[in-house]
């Protein structure tokens, strides 16, 4: 694949703003307003990036996803050591924000609403829910229990990080970016979901951001703080 810059400047870019949220998101918020997404550009329906740069091929699942090779991997981490750092911590609280789009074409429209967490527990599991590849055998598994401030519920909710994830050991800690489509059946037939995910883990926190495509349009993304 040719180098692209606006691609390594998107990559460099978001490293940057999940570097700078560690020290502007609140650590104990007590405003759910105060919780904001580490982007302000996505918009519901928006293509997937993936989708622009795959063509139709996108739609090909014998096609191997998209690799990040505008990333520097001189300090790219085994899986093994990718598993043991992600349940390295225990940790104990944080915040969910989740935005999902409701109705249909032109007319999507975002509702987002704000989950504080207040239990958090992870696991490895030997093999993901969406592949049977080999290679994308495993993945750390985060179950997250807490109250939508919204809504005035309990919630909760299931976070996977393939251990297929490509980790680097970078200055501000392990940046983690993963991204994988696979065929969803529903009653009425069935869709491609696209699930794309960048994390961020310090001593401080883990910060994870991730967006769900539907057939390539943006359907969803929600970012997670939580901190030891």
């Amino acid at each position: 694949m040719l180098y692209s810059p606006t691609r390594s400047r998107y990559r460099s870019s978001l490293a940057a703003m999940l570097i700078a949220a560690l020290a502007s998101w609140p650590a104990q918020s007590v405003q759910s307003r105060e919780v904001v997404d580490l982007r302000s550009d996505r918009q519901c329906g928006a293509s997937s990036p993936r989708l622009l740069s795959m063509g139709d091929s996108y739609y090909d699942l014998d096609l191997p996803d998209e690799k990040d090779h505008d990333l520097n991997l001189s300090g790219q981490v085994s899986q093994e050591k990718l598993r043991s750092a992600l349940l390295s911590a225990d940790y104990s609280s944080g915040h969910a924000r989740i935005t999902d789009c409701f109705g249909s074409g032109d007319s999507l429209q975002p509702r987002t609403h704000v989950t504080t967490l207040h239990d958090i527990s992870g696991r490895t599991e030997s093999r993901s829910h969406y592949s049977k590849s080999p290679h994308r055998s495993g993945a750390v598994i985060f179950e997250l229990t807490g109250y939508d401030q919204d809504q005035k519920v309990s919630r909760r909710e299931t976070l996977l990080i393939p251990a297929s994830a490509v980790a680097i050991d970078t200055s501000s800690g392990l940046l983690i970016n993963s991204g994988h489509r696979h065929r969803q059946k529903t009653e009425k037939g069935s869709y491609l979901r696209e699930t794309a995910l960048t994390a961020l883990q310090t001593d401080e926190a883990l910060i994870i951001e991730q967006s769900v495509f539907v057939n390539g349009s943006l359907a969803q993304w929600t970012t997670w703080r939580m901190q030891p």
